[in-house]
């Protein structure tokens, strides 16, 4: 009970359904999240790329790389 007084509450967010909200949804369909966490070697953005797309049998122009904090992402 605790733990809930230590966050304050939000509001509440409801995002209609419209034809982008689809289309986003689609795309997201073949979506990959991959998180690279340890104490291991430095490896840049563009070689994990490259992994992923070698692993996957994909060329690596079709992938990209959106870092969360420079995405535009917002809270509601």
């Amino acid at each position: 009970m605790e733990l809930l007084r230590q966050h304050p509450a939000r509001e509440l967010c409801i995002i209609d359904h419209s034809t982008s909200i689809a289309n986003a949804e689609a795309e997201l369909h073949w979506a990959i999240l991959i998180t690279v966490v340890g104490t291991r070697p430095t490896v840049s953005a563009q070689k994990a790329l490259e992994a992923v797309a070698e692993e996957f049998a994909l060329s690596p122009a079709t992938l990209g790389i959106i870092h969360p904090l420079v995405a535009g992402q917002r809270d509601c």
